[in-house]
């Protein structure tokens, strides 16, 4: 009996141990740096559209309304979860690369995320005669320009240690490739057309990752997976509302939603290949899909009200998503109480849901291993 206490309080102390050194290893970090899409662009599609600020709907508000009163870029009425991870380990929000302050401190990191970005890169979708209505900015884009900043980075700081500086950052990836599947369902193709996609795209990022471990250096990075699209009131809009498309009993869409899914396993599943080849690198998968259905499974108890899947600023309809009149648009009007709603504007989510989520993603709920920022600096 003894024997086996023995064995059971060295596995507690292993296990304890892990988590113990992930906290150490990647919740201090020093720096972050960011790729994605508009889930979490704070302001590089706004700083390459800057001579036509006012033409992009988070130029204007009521985005930015609720946390910075006054639109910076960003796809929601606040803070994003990148926002949300850079102050809870102690960082400034990252300032994005094409609009960063000269004054700004490269010390802390820097947001590549482009809002409209996809994983594939723009002759893929060309060869689909897809059209891609937003940024020209890939997911390739974003590798290299984060690889030209790190040679200025490096050259700026002569005489530190660069390699540690980016050793000890964390880098997030994602979500990244939802673009790659938004614009051709909402252009009407066809699941069966979209799915060969799916290996692409997982391809595409995992390749970025490989670039960023061995090129740039990286050895703490969290990884975001896709949100359910079917219960996106954009998608909702389009299939159910347009086209009959059939609901679960939440409402949402289970056939979009278990494409999400599979996408989300096969990222996971080349993640953890990943890891494999790289033992001195820490991967943190953050599991968005799940961590939204949990927020919209039970709204009330995060304090969100009912009517989870509608839209807080649009023009109206079911779920209050017009793609002829988007928010930030003249005839789009913003709800009185943004913080208790999840979609902020039928694509993006809000101030509030991103903080909900963000916190599941911090208490280790959705992380796995946990991913816990709080430690003595």
């Amino acid at each position: 009996m003894k024997k086996i206490k023995i064995i059971i309080v060295f596995f507690v102390v292993i296990a304890l141990w892990s988590q113990l050194s992930w906290t150490t290893y990647a919740a201090c970090s020093t720096a972050i740096y960011s790729f994605g899409d508009s889930l979490a662009d704070t302001g590089n599609l706004l700083a390459s559209m800057i001579s036509n600020a006012s033409k992009l709907g988070s130029g204007n508000l009521p985005y930015g309304e609720t946390y910075f009163r006054k639109p910076t870029g960003r796809f929601s009425d606040g803070r994003l979860i990148v926002d949300y991870i850079a102050n809870a380990s102690g960082l400034p929000l990252l300032d994005p690369y094409l609009g960063r302050n000269r004054t700004s401190s490269l010390k802390c990191g820097v947001n590549f995320a482009v809002a409209g970005a996809t994983a594939l890169d723009l002759d893929f979708f060309s060869s689909k005669n897809i059209v891609l209505p937003g940024t020209p900015f890939s997911l390739d884009t974003q590798i290299q320009w984060f690889l030209s900043h790190r040679l200025k980075f490096c050259a700026a700081y002569r005489g530190k240690d660069c390699n540690e500086h980016f050793a000890n950052a964390l880098f997030l990836m994602g979500e990244i490739g939802g673009n790659d599947y938004n614009y051709p369902f909402l252009q009407q193709r066809s699941m069966q057309e979209v799915q060969t996609f799916v290996p692409l795209v997982v391809d595409k990022i995992i390749n970025a990752l490989q670039t960023l471990i061995t090129v740039g250096g990286a050895r703490k990075i969290l990884v975001q997976n896709n949100l359910p699209i079917g219960c996106s009131a954009a998608y909702l809009t389009q299939f159910a509302t347009g086209l009959g498309e059939p609901l679960d009993k939440m409402g949402c869409m289970p056939r979009f939603n278990a494409f999400a899914q599979k996408g989300n396993n096969l990222l996971r599943a080349r993640v953890a290949e990943l890891q494999a080849q790289h033992s001195d690198v820490k991967f943190v998968f953050a599991d968005y899909y799940n961590a939204a259905l949990r927020v919209l499974q039970s709204p009330q108890s995060f304090g969100l009200q009912r009517n989870i899947l509608q839209g807080c600023c649009g023009a109206g309809g079911p779920y209050n998503y017009n793609s002829s009149t988007p928010c930030g648009e003249g005839g789009a009007v913003s709800c009185a109480n943004p913080q208790q709603h999840f979609n902020w504007d039928g694509i993006h989510l809000t101030d509030a849901a991103y903080g909900k989520i963000a916190n599941l993603f911090l208490d280790g709920t959705f992380t796995s291993p946990p991913l816990n920022t709080s430690c003595s600096r």
